[in-house]
């Protein structure tokens, strides 16, 4: 006999007791690692952010990890063997980074090492599963997307529309890392919408993700354009595999994207010129500096100033007065070769798991693919954007909770039928008595 688990729900207590608590425990992943540690953006290397805000950043963070510890204490008194085996990647990278701390004296070297050996394994890939469940999948998308909400409506109610567009962050890149991350949550919600044949959902989100991208093109950030249209094509490409039958919904959907970003462009009216000859310009002037602005030395320096534990923070900075833009190039200049090279193996390690997770789930899972977005959107971001260091920001954490997913497992998510639908009430749960 089959039960609807709403009506279950509503008479369960520990079934309303689980539920109230993956709910408080989403809550938190969202403002705590995701709202709060993308107070980095509103600061630049020429308009430095306010301490304040550096400290409020930090205290709501500790408190959400401290939260998520309290809640889940008891999954990491006795670990599971699995888990130990497959983060060991991430305790040796952190044990490298903390060596390089002690020997350039480095107090921030040694605090990313003492996170990334022991705070993200324990954090992402046993406290966040167990305690949130299928709802990881919903802490993961909801990291991207929700967490950029206050900061997209802020900057588009304060700040007019031109080229480059950085609303109230600290400079136009930030604001493109923003809205690539949002890009890379609502490509999930479009993919699974696509197999759930939800066409009214699945239009509304390809109209979204013609926003963002057009937004995108605004900040003129080619890193954060690469990367979400890496990752859409990654979920066109999977969309046509796995629904070959429907394929005129492809079609239509990216007509319908086309469409919707012209009307975007076009409402713009006359700031439109502004608009393109911004663009116009800005290329001109990088075909001057250089493809990769400038980049190159900060580059260049790190390579020919090898070392097997790096110079530590900021060596990079004070050397050639830039950073790199480069989150490998940054952590062979500060912690050194190993550490670049267990990150490349954490990199090759993490790609190969999201295709097989979402290779062996894709039959029944509609978030399947969903790592795999989050992966190729990451690591081409990665490849001129510093994303590590200090926690990171939004889209770290977000990349931290899909590496769990892969690596330990989730049951099936249904969060694409909605980001806050209650977790139980769709599953059907069989009563043999």
């Amino acid at each position: 006999m089959y039960h609807d688990s709403r009506s279950l729900l509503l008479t369960n207590t520990p079934m309303r007791r689980r539920f109230a608590t993956s709910v408080f425990a989403l809550i938190v992943v969202l403002i705590c690692m995701g709202t709060a540690l993308n107070l980095l953006s509103l600061g630049s290397r020429f308009a430095p952010i306010d301490p304040v805000y550096l400290q409020i950043r930090s205290v709501v963070a500790v408190m959400g990890i401290a939260t998520l510890f309290l809640m889940g204490w008891r999954y990491c008194v006795r670990l599971p063997k699995s888990v130990l085996k497959k983060s060991i990647l991430w305790f040796l990278l952190g044990s490298v980074v903390t060596l390089s701390g002690v020997a350039n004296a480095s107090r921030g070297g040694i605090a990313d090492g003492m996170w990334l050996a022991i705070g993200v394994p324990l954090l992402f890939f046993v406290l966040v599963p167990k305690v949130l469940g299928e709802g990881t999948f919903r802490a993961a998308a909801g990291v991207l997307i929700v967490s950029a909400i206050p900061y997209v409506i802020l900057s588009l109610a304060t700040v007019p529309i031109e080229y480059p567009y950085r609303g109230i962050l600290g400079n136009p890149n930030q604001m493109g890392i923003l809205m690539a991350g949002v890009g890379w949550g609502l490509l999930g919600l479009i993919y699974s919408s696509y197999v759930n044949r939800e066409d009214a959902r699945l239009m509304a989100y390809v109209v979204l993700e013609a926003c963002v991208f057009t937004l995108i093109l605004f900040t003129g950030s080619r890193s954060s354009l690469i990367s979400t249209t890496l990752a859409a094509t990654v979920t066109f490409i999977a969309m046509v595999r796995d629904r070959p039958v429907f394929r005129a919904r492809v079609v239509l959907m990216t007509g319908f994207m086309l469409v919707a970003v012209a009307t975007v462009y076009l409402g713009i009216g006359w700031d439109l010129m502004i608009v393109v000859e911004g663009i116009i310009e800005k290329q001109q002037q990088k075909s001057v500096d250089g493809l990769l602005s400038g980049r190159e030395v900060a580059w260049m320096w790190a390579f020919d100033n090898l070392t097997l534990l790096g110079h530590g923070q900021g060596a990079i900075l004070d050397a050639v007065g830039m950073s790199s833009h480069n989150s490998f190039i940054s952590i062979l200049n500060d912690y050194g070769v190993i550490a670049v090279l267990l990150l490349l193996a954490i990199a090759v390690y993490g790609l190969l798991r999201a295709i097989k997770y979402y290779s062996a789930s894709r039959v029944t899972n509609p978030g399947a693919l969903f790592p795999l977005i989050v992966f190729v959107g990451f690591w081409t971001l990665a490849m001129t954007e510093g994303l590590f260091g200090s926690i990171g920001r939004g889209v770290t954490v977000a990349f931290f909770i899909v590496y769990g997913i892969v690596i330990v497992g989730v049951p099936k998510s249904d969060m694409y039928k909605g980001l806050f639908r209650r977790l139980l009430w769709r599953q059907r749960i069989i009563d043999n008595r």
